[in-house]
């Protein structure tokens, strides 16, 4: 029995080795544990949002059911919701408004070095009235922005990952980040339960 001891120690070591160099290739990255890094994996999904999501959602009112969409990369989102839009005018004036509220759902999507599994909502609303007087006319606009996951327990946490500033982080994430006039109000959570709250 001795003399096969070494030989198994050998291939045990080997396989570890093996098991270790699958590890550090998969780039699973570092969890969220600073206000940097969960504001750096924000910014990502407002960038996303902004750049690449509402243009596809506002290419023409429609209703959205299980419908797929692809961003210019090919890649495939799902979409759930609505995009519509409205307005009046009359003589002393009048109102548009416009009205995104989808819950998209990604599947290991990725965009520059960001990449989503999971479901996430956003809620965009947009008005400006316009009111007409013996004096002129004058015009007020209105915003309402949310990115939020669908609740905030850890089933419906979103897979996240990214780079901060080249460090490679990956994590499981809750979201609720609203702005009403020019700032973003965030409270995001990652796996282990750990909040980080920052305006942006």
């Amino acid at each position: 029995m001795k003399q096969f001891l070494p030989a198994m120690v050998a291939i045990l070591f080997i396989f570890s080795l093996d098991s270790c160099s699958k590890h550090n290739e998969s780039g699973s990255g570092s969890p969220i544990t600073s206000d940097a890094d969960a504001k750096a994996g924000f910014i990502k999904i407002n960038t996303l949002y902004t750049s690449v999501l509402r243009p596809l959602l506002t290419k023409k009112k429609q209703k959205y059911s299980n419908f797929v969409l692809f961003d210019s990369a090919g890649q495939k989102i799902i979409a759930n919701g609505e995009y519509s839009t409205s307005s009046f005018s009359g003589s002393s004036g009048g109102t548009s408004s416009s009205t995104i509220d989808v819950t998209i759902t990604f599947q290991q999507y990725s965009s520059g070095d960001l990449q989503l599994g999971g479901d996430l909502r956003f809620y965009d609303w947009y008005s400006t009235r316009t009111d007409c007087g013996s004096s002129g006319c004058a015009t007020a606009s209105h915003k309402d922005l949310i990115y939020a996951t669908t609740d905030t327990t850890t089933a419906k946490a979103v897979a996240i990952k990214f780079n901060n500033n080249g460090k490679p982080v990956s994590d499981n994430i809750t979201l609720r980040a609203s702005k009403e006039f020019s700032t973003f109000s965030v409270i995001l959570k990652n796996a282990e339960g750990q909040k980080f709250s920052f305006s942006y």
